[in-house]
């Protein structure tokens, strides 16, 4: 797959790295190697090992905070899937580029710092846990046979990352606008970069404008922040703390977000509804020459990633479970 027109490579030869989720932050699935029907069906008191795999697309190792859940109350062991929790540090996305010009991007996935790549691992074991049927005291079956549940996993981890804009700035009493550098500019998607593209919360658009204001130029800029892991189904992507993500510009400017919060600075809350928020900033610029270069948007959030298995069944007492090859991937 591509991203943001960067080829996506999973990694080379033996260490190669799944592609999961939306390309987005860090995702991660369960692993089971065997189903029937979509289903991964237990025998009463059989132990189950379940293994969670990563993709890391932040180019940076990210520490991440794993807990996992059941939505039952009969099972026993992996601290009976209730109060399980572990931080577990992720290698970071790699970009290269080859001699030729072709550009590379490598998912990171394996897990441990201060490792080889050859020696870090690419799946990590959760523990054991059994699934138990409830019992009368005469030995009859309370709980209902063939109840299905579902693990939940997720993941917290600290985005914090620069997103560089390229834009261009010019004087309207001086020069003319022409097509490299218009009145209007109007950029997204890859034009604004590969770091952004990878960002659970990004800059979906950015829009600058600029108008004559005295001797000074009036620069208008605005941001639409939009959440690229909403997910559905099996995995979702949020903001933890009400939804607010930290956004600041370069000094200068002084901003207004769909949160309502103004300051007389260029650091604001943003408020995300629905997956998407919104910022206005506006400043003054006393330069007379043509310039072109970066623009420097900070970003800061705790971002939450959900994760769910495909259901899980307990089968009636003196039934069999069914073992197949093929893994299958709770999605």
């Amino acid at each position: 797959p591509s991203s943001g027109g960067i080829d996506v490579r999973a990694g080379i030869a033996s260490l190669q790295c799944p592609t999961l989720g939306s390309g987005r932050g860090i995702a991660a699935e369960f692993i089971e190697s065997r189903s029937s029907g979509g289903v991964l069906q237990l025998a009463e008191d059989e132990v189950h090992a379940p293994k969670v795999k990563f993709a890391n697309y932040l180019e940076q190792p990210a520490p991440v905070i794993l807990s996992v859940t059941a939505d039952t109350d009969r099972v026993t062991g992996l601290d009976d899937l209730q109060t399980y929790e572990q931080t577990i540090p992720i290698e970071a996305a790699e970009y290269t580029e080859s001699e030729g010009g072709q550009k590379y991007f490598e998912i990171g996935c394996r897990l441990g710092t201060g490792e080889s790549s050859a020696t870090q691992s690419r799946e990590l074991e959760l523990g054991t846990y059994r699934y138990r049927l409830q019992r009368a005291s005469d030995g009859t079956l309370s709980s209902p046979q063939g109840e299905r549940f579902s693990l939940t996993g997720t993941l917290k981890y600290t985005v914090d990352q620069t997103v560089a804009i390229p834009w261009c700035l010019f004087n309207p009493s001086v020069q003319a606008a022409d097509s490299r550098c218009p009145t209007t500019l109007a950029l997204s998607g890859s034009q604004l970069g590969r770091i952004n593209g990878h960002l659970p919360v990004y800059i979906d658009i950015f829009q600058r404008d600029i108008e004559t204001q005295g001797n000074e130029v009036k620069l208008t800029l605005l941001f639409t922040l939009r959440n690229g892991g909403l997910g559905t189904g099996a995995s979702r992507g949020y903001v933890d703390d009400q939804g607010l993500v930290s956004f600041s510009v370069e000094p200068g400017f002084e901003c207004v977000s769909s949160a309502g919060q103004s300051m007389k600075g260029s650091s604001v809350q943003v408020l995300l509804v629905q997956g998407v928020g919104s910022v206005r900033c506006t400043g003054l610029w006393g330069g007379t020459q043509w310039e072109e270069g970066f623009l420097n948007v900070a970003l800061s959030y705790p971002y939450v990633y959900e994760f769910r298995s495909l259901p899980i069944q307990l089968l009636p007492p003196g039934k069999n479970t069914f073992a197949s090859s093929s893994p299958f991937l709770a999605r």
